[in-house]
């Protein structure tokens, strides 16, 4: 079996300042806790990078840590990575590919929360500078399935001309998740918030069904088709000198021919 390197990248909840990814490959043994060291990413900050050897075709079960005791283990499930190539983990979202930069706000910022355990969920927002809602907020929209999985909220926000939203999350009973004080920046179109991580990748977006290509039908060769009312050939013939430079021949006629090639 061939071993290649895996090179994932972890969007690590807001307040971490290291992160290590505790793994298992396959069906294999657990790397010792807390797992290996991951590397901050240049130019992405709250991101962290490793490189796991595995075989093709085979998973990385994975839970992540600070190094100090906080773990983002998917919700008790871990983190099901398929090896090769470039991997990232944002937001409960296991995807294709390194991290990549949202497009900015533009007017409107679809905005998606997945809380723990609420069965409802409230932004309390400020659109740039401007006023903050009357707490708890705009109610979000229970999405009834994600990719990203279940439990996931959306609603959406006119921005206007500003840069960025200020937001944080409760249940409208009194539970508030404020990003440990800090409350949540968002600057871009898109942004998903989940165990104190925030990706502008879209949670709930389907993969669209490519549309089957048409297979050609072959257009069938005729069959050639028998010649009918075709004469037989004469019988009784017969062939004679008639000179030094001439035969005569003769034969019985044959109903139906028009002429005789000899």
């Amino acid at each position: 079996p061939v071993v290649t390197g895996t090179a994932v990248y972890y969007q690590a909840p807001s307040g971490w300042s290291a992160a290590n990814i505790h793994y298992q490959v396959g069906t294999g043994a657990w790397t010792t806790a807390p797992g290996a060291a991951m590397t901050a990413v240049d130019g992405f900050p709250g991101w962290f990078q490793a490189t796991v050897q595995a075989e093709a075709g085979q998973t990385i079960n994975a839970a992540f840590n600070n190094g100090s005791g906080a773990w983002d283990n998917n919700a008790t499930k871990n983190y099901a990575i398929p090896s090769g190539g470039d991997k990232s983990v944002s937001g409960g979202l296991v995807t294709s590919g390194k991290p990549e930069k949202g497009d900015p706000l533009a007017g409107t910022l679809t905005l998606y929360y997945k809380p723990a355990g609420w069965t409802t969920a409230y932004a309390h927002y400020q659109v740039g500078s401007g006023t903050w809602t009357t707490a708890p907020g705009k109610q979000l929209t229970a999405v009834a399935q994600c990719t990203a999985g279940a439990g996931w909220f959306t609603t959406t926000i006119e921005t206007g001309s500003a840069a960025n939203v200020t937001v944080a999350f409760n249940n409208g009973s009194g539970a508030w998740d404020n990003n440990a004080s800090k409350n949540y920046t968002l600057t871009t179109k898109v942004a998903a918030v989940s165990g104190g991580a925030v990706s502008f990748k879209d949670p709930c977006a389907t993969t669209p069904t490519p549309t089957p290509t048409a297979t050609p039908t072959s257009t069938p060769t005729p069959t050639p088709t028998n010649p009918t009312n075709v004469p037989g050939l004469p019988g009784g013939v017969t062939a004679a000198s008639a000179s030094s430079t001439s035969v005569a021949v003769s034969w019985t006629a044959v109903s139906g021919a028009t002429k005789y090639e000899i």
